[in-house]
């Protein structure tokens, strides 16, 4: 019995890592497959731009890779882009702005590619988690105030039919129209 129930704990802990290991992201090395991913499945980008001879960025794939700084396939992509090939990084500056001049460059954008927050250089995995809950709030705000938008423009429809903006009916009956000839009343 004492075999059984170890063997099962071994294989639920094995079935445990496995499910976490597998909800980490694959880095995408091309950032307009990042956009393309991050927009066809509605997720934030989490790009690192770094470079292999950097300790700082070798630092940041090791805290993503153990999973200390989580990041969740269900929600984001990730790309993890050289710094020193120049028709990355002349795109990367073209669509984003970081403060700072140490590697890595971390930046958080929306599934459109809107940078929602940055960072630069060494940090421990409280930053980056950080950075990831200010991305979020950044993101549930630009969410909100569309939503905000959507409701104002209703609203500011029916404040205008409400003070006297006429209707296509209203402006017949003002002018006694008499649609009978075509069918109507």
């Amino acid at each position: 019995m004492k075999i059984s129930i170890s063997f099962l704990a071994a294989v639920f802990v094995l079935m445990f890592v496995g499910i976490s290991y597998a909800l980490r992201p694959i880095p995408v090395t091309d950032l307009d497959k990042a956009l393309k991913d991050a927009k066809a499945g509605n997720k934030m980008l989490f790009i690192q731009y770094g470079r292999e001879a950097c300790g700082n960025c070798q630092h940041l794939k090791k805290l993503i890779s153990s999973g200390k700084v989580t990041l969740n396939s269900e929600e984001f992509i990730y790309a993890d882009l050289d710094c020193d090939n120049p028709k990355i990084g002349k795109k990367f500056y073209g669509m984003f702005n970081v403060s700072g001049s140490t590697l890595p460059f971390v930046v958080i954008a929306d599934s459109s590619g809107k940078q929602l927050a940055s960072m630069s250089g060494y940090a421990d995995e409280n930053a980056y988690m950080g950075l990831i809950k200010q991305a979020r709030e950044a993101s549930s705000k630009v969410r909100g105030d569309q939503v905000a938008n959507v409701s104002e423009a209703k609203s500011s429809t029916s404040q205008k039919n409400q003070q006297g903006v006429k209707t296509i009916d209203d402006i017949r009956k003002s002018l006694n129209y008499d649609n009978s000839h075509f069918g109507g009343k």
